[in-house]
Parts: C-alpha cells; structure tokens; sequence
C-alpha cells in the first residue's frame, strides 16, 4: 500500500470538525488602533511576548487587518535605508529639523526607534485583503486557506466582529496529533522526503549584522535563520522573528550595525532557541519534539558530526505532507472582506516624543 493511501482519512477527519473545536479555553488577543505609531504597536507587541496584533479602524468601527513581526521588520530596514544607508533618500537631520523647526538643537543620536514614532500603523498596513474565517469553517478549510494564500495564520471571527483565535498551523498540528490515531505509516515517513527541491537553506555568520538578517528573512519569507560557523559551516544557533520581537523591550540593542550573535545572547529565556536533530529522524520524531518542547522548527543536523545543517522542518512541512489529498479537492468558497484603510499623516506619539 502507497503511503498517499492513509492520507484521505486525516482530510476526512479535518472535514468533521470546525473553529469552535481548536479554540483554546482561554486566549489573549492584541488589538491595537491604526493611528497609534508603529514604535508603540512594537513595545505592545513585546510587551505581551506575542508576534502579531489585530488592527483595528476607529472610524469605521472594525478590524482592517493584522500587524506582525514581518511589518516591524520591513519597516525597521526601510527607514534605515532611507535616512542611514548608502544610498540615504533624506538626511535624518534634515527631516527632524522639518519636524520641529522651533527646535533649538537636534538630538545627535537619532536612531531608527525614534523615527518609528513618525510611521504609523495605517501607513505600513493600507489597504489590501483582510483574510479571515468564520467559527464555522471546518479545519480542512482552513488549512486549505492557509495553504492556498501562503499566510501562517488565519483570523477567526464571529458575526459580531470580534477575534475568537487565530487558526495556525501549530493548533491544527496539535489538534490533529491529539485526537487522530496517524498511521504507523505516515509517522515512520523520513521527515527528510517531505522536503522538495533544494534543501540548502538560508544561512548567515556570526558577523552578520542586523540589517543583513533581516535582508535576507524579508527576502526569503523566512520566519528564522540559523547562524553557521563561517569556516566549519557547523550551525551555532537561529535568529528568528521571536527574537526580533523580544529586542523592544531592550531598545538600546536595536541597532542595524548589531552582530547577530550579539543580539541572540540578549535573548530573554522565553525566546525558542536551536532544537537539533538527526537527518534520519521521521516525521513522528518531529510531531513529539514540536509537541513537547512548543517549538515551531527543526534543524535536521548530518549524522556523523551532528553539527553541518542539512535542513530546516517547520509544521508546515509536516501538515502539507499530511494533508497532500487537499491539494486536489475543491475549496469551498470563504468570505474575504476587502477594507480600504486610510493613510495618513504620521503624528508623534505624545509619550513617545523625542
């Protein structure tokens, strides 16, 4: 018997149960207005050790889309690019001096947290597509959702409006290993099969400064990437978007000329670090390190030394292998709302002044 043969029941399953059955007995759910700055929507988010928020619209009295990590992080390389790299749009005196022309004298030292209270959140997120889903959908819609537009969450929200969760690949893969019996099959399935084309993944040094991570993850569509020894190509530790969360409760080490490896031994001990295992590790093996450690990646390390990267695994890894017959079925139509945000000005936030 093929191994494709004992997925239809795991799509069948997916197919029985809805929202209302994956939502934790308890959650926190991070709103935030979109006229606030972008500064401060990043100190809440750290705040609450979470990587994404709601965005609500005062105006129109609803929720237009979601704020994330990815957001902070492209707008943290943008305006280093603006104002600090080699090719600076503005020059940083210049732009306060039309900020506060009455000013007497301009702080030397401006660094990008301080030009982040002049973005908001409406400039960054205007407009565009608000996916979510209704407490109705079942979990093989949803993962059809998730897969089909390539996002690693999906909103689930009432009539009403309000946030119910989020529908992530996490609390499906738990949800499922809990209360489906997987085929010995598909647990004994070489995690390293499920990954197609080039392996190699990602790299940076030690070195690397910030701005250069965040190049590359932006680049990529990369929620981590792990930090390898320059000659020995032996992996020393990841950098992940946990990580780029977690540094605005310690501003005064957000700076883009940073070495990574400066930034990682910052890290507070809530912030998930390097989880290793062998190549030959199965998809099982997976499923009980995610499961008990509450990590969200593996690094599949070679088997003689136990320290050159072979490749990373995600869930998204293990839950498109196992739900490979929704590929092919049709997906139910899902209501999408489409919100136009308004952009505008960027005033400072009064208690975040320079």
């Amino acid at each position: 018997m093929e191994i494709h043969e004992d997925l239809k029941p795991i799509s069948d399953f997916l197919k029985q149960y809805t929202a209302y059955d994956v939502m934790p007995t308890s959650a926190k759910c991070i709103v935030i207005e979109s006229g606030i700055s972008v500064y401060r929507a990043y100190r809440i988010m750290g705040e609450n050790r979470t990587s994404v928020a709601y965005v609500w619209h005062a105006t129109n009295q609803t929720l237009i889309g979601v704020l994330t990590i990815n957001d902070i992080m492209s707008a943290i390389l943008s305006l280093h690019k603006y104002f600090f790299g080699q090719n600076k749009v503005q020059d940083v005196q210049t732009f306060m001096r039309s900020v506060y022309p009455q000013a007497l004298q301009i702080h030397e030292n401006i660094t990008i947290l301080h030009l982040l209270n002049y973005v908001t959140i409406n400039s960054i997120k205007s407009g565009g597509t608000f996916l979510h889903a209704p407490p109705e959908i079942t979990l093989f819609d949803a993962l059809r959702l998730l897969r089909s537009h390539s996002v690693h969450r999906l909103p689930i929200i009432d009539d009403g409006g309000s946030v119910l969760c989020s529908m992530t690949y996490r609390s499906l893969c738990k949800f499922l290993v809990g209360k489906f019996r997987l085929p010995s099959k598909i647990l004994q399935t070489p995690v390293l099969s499920l990954i197609s084309g080039d392996r190699s993944p990602c790299v940076v040094r030690p070195e690397s400064t910030f701005e250069e991570v965040l190049e590359r993850m932006l680049a990529h569509h990369l929620s981590s990437i792990p930090v390898v020894n320059a000659e020995t190509q032996e992996i020393i530790e990841v950098f992940s978007k946990y990580d780029v969360a977690a540094l605005s409760m310690t501003p005064e080490n957000i700076s883009l000329d940073a070495r990574v490896m400066d930034l990682i031994n910052t890290r507070p001990p809530q912030v998930e670090g390097l989880s290793l295992m062998p190549e030959t590790a199965t998809c099982g093996d997976i499923l009980k390190e995610i499961a008990t450690r509450n990590i969200h990646r593996v690094v599949l390390v070679d088997e003689a030394t136990r320290k050159q990267i072979v490749a990373v695994v995600s869930l998204r890894h293990i839950l498109d292998f196992m739900s490979d017959t929704i590929a092919s079925e049709k997906l139910r139509p899902i209501e999408q709302i489409t919100l136009q945000s308004t952009i505008s000005a960027c005033p400072t936030d009064s208690d975040q002044s320079l």
